[in-house]
């Protein structure tokens, strides 16, 4: 079973922090949801038994379990080896023993998923607590009045795709536990104007605010250079404070510049309520126009040209070096872009491309038919904006493949149109040429980049 995860490290936070022992499995000691990270978590990655059932066998889990499966992976490919064939009128489940957390008096124990396609139930000692829908956006559940008094729980999890052999299926992102107070921090939303150097810190609970205040701790390294403070705005339905960072420093792949952010919510007698750890970047994107008339995108208002690859290895196990190994072999290779099509990858890709100085080209999921579909796929869009929305190296969102626009983060309209053949045309928005390999002995970048593209994204590199 796994131990309790300790305080994360400086790096993990962008400024000093406390490094600790207890790591179960140090491969896997970083936090997987870095944009809020608090001290005590147990990752649950590794073997899991799955079972196969009918869909709409939900009540309980199976009684027969079929073997073990790795976790997060694909449930579809060869590695998980499911005893039957899955298909929309199947269903899949997972099940993994824990040892009892210590709960201290106004504890809970929440369990997160990151990625579950497409359907998930999760259930804790046989009781059914959550079902959510949706295959990119991470999800928690409070699984405290589940718990038994005995030295260790059940957890299952299933999950169910309407069409499994279209798309990964099955637990495909990580899994961990997290132990939080009653009430506690929900979301964080940092909004930065990086030419002044102020930044907006706004905080939601969950749970009641009672007289607690919201303290903000900006760090440069090791030292504090800006801080706030916040009661509970009612009208505003959360905490908001904002301060102003001395001599800014603007992120770029050039120079990936992080700010370590630590958020106290305090209880009256200043004792912490809650606390967790984060960080945040200075850096604007859009578009502007060269001395041609042709339009650019721009990085914190200077011209820069993207060059990028597509990169589709998503859900499966990796350690957090084989991830950040994945990230500097791209950068290494002379790309400054990752195209992340179909969805969203872990967490942890995007906070290697944070750190080390990659911008994400990301694809939305994929549009869904009936309408039931298309309402939930609206509710988990605005989730994952909200998740992901601070993360510095996501510069660009789009629809779909290659489409005719994508937006620039923060934007609502659309900034860039892909020229596949490439054909350019004067617009206000920038172009993007879309390619196949890759060849660095080429010329082809320099010339398509005189008649106007501003970007160039390959689907292969050669060797």
């Amino acid at each position: 079973p796994p131990s309790l995860m300790a305080q994360n490290t400086a790096q993990e936070s962008g400024g000093d922090g406390n490094t600790n022992a207890l790591r179960a499995k140090p491969e896997r000691a970083n936090s997987p949801r870095p944009m809020m990270m608090r001290p005590s978590w147990i990752d649950l990655q590794g073997d899991w038994d799955y079972a196969i059932s009918d869909k709409d066998a939900i009540a309980n889990p199976p009684e027969k379990w079929l073997g073990k499966t790795q976790i997060p992976m694909n449930a579809g490919t060869s590695a998980t080896s499911p005893a039957e064939q899955l298909d929309a009128t199947k269903r899949i489940w997972y099940r993994r023993q824990i040892e009892t957390p210590e709960l201290k008096p106004g504890q809970t124990l929440h369990l997160h998923c990151n990625s579950v396609t497409t359907e998930a139930l999760v259930t804790v000692n046989g009781m059914l607590l959550n079902m959510h829908s949706g295959a990119d956006a991470p999800f928690n559940t409070d699984i405290t009045q589940a718990l038994t008094k005995t030295p260790t729980q059940e957890i299952a999890i299933s999950a169910w795709s309407p069409a499994p052999q279209a798309q990964a299926t099955g637990i495909t992102g990580e899994v961990w536990l997290e132990i939080v107070p009653r009430s506690h921090l929900s979301t964080l939303k940092i909004t930065t104007d990086p030419s002044s150097g102020k930044v907006t810190v706004y905080a939601t609970i969950w749970g009641q605010a009672n007289f607690r205040t919201l303290e903000v701790r900006a760090l440069d390294g090791d030292k504090e250079v800006a801080s706030g403070s916040a009661f509970y705005h009612f009208e505003k339905g959360g905490y908001e404070t904002t301060f102003t960072i001395p001599e800014p420093k603007f992120w770029s792949p050039d120079a990936p510049k992080l700010y370590g952010l630590r958020i106290r919510l305090a209880n009256e007698d200043q004792s912490t309520h809650d606390d967790v750890t984060r960080y945040f970047a200075l850096r604007e994107v859009g578009n502007t126009t060269d001395a041609a008339g042709h339009s650019r995108f721009a990085l914190n208002d200077e011209q820069i040209f993207l060059i990028g690859l597509e990169d589709a290895n998503r859900h499966s196990a990796m350690s957090d070096s084989e991830i950040r190994s994945r990230v500097e072999s791209i950068k290494a290779k002379g790309y400054n872009l990752i195209r992340k099509p179909a969805g969203m990858d872990s967490p942890r890709i995007y906070h290697w491309a944070d750190r080390l100085g990659v911008i994400i080209w990301q694809d939305l999921p994929s549009h869904k038919a009936d309408e039931k579909a298309s309402k939930n796929r609206c509710a988990e869009l605005q989730d994952l904006s909200a998740r992901y929305f601070n993360h510095p190296s996501i510069a660009i969102w789009s629809e779909e493949s290659f489409p005719d626009q994508s937006y620039t983060a923060g934007k609502t309209t659309g900034d860039l149109r892909t020229e596949p053949e490439p054909l350019i045309s004067d617009s206000a928005r920038a172009a993007v040429g879309i390619a196949g390999d890759y060849d660095p002995k080429s010329d082809q970048v320099e010339k398509l980049t005189e008649r106007g593209i501003s970007a160039a994204v390959f689907t292969g590199a050669t060797d």
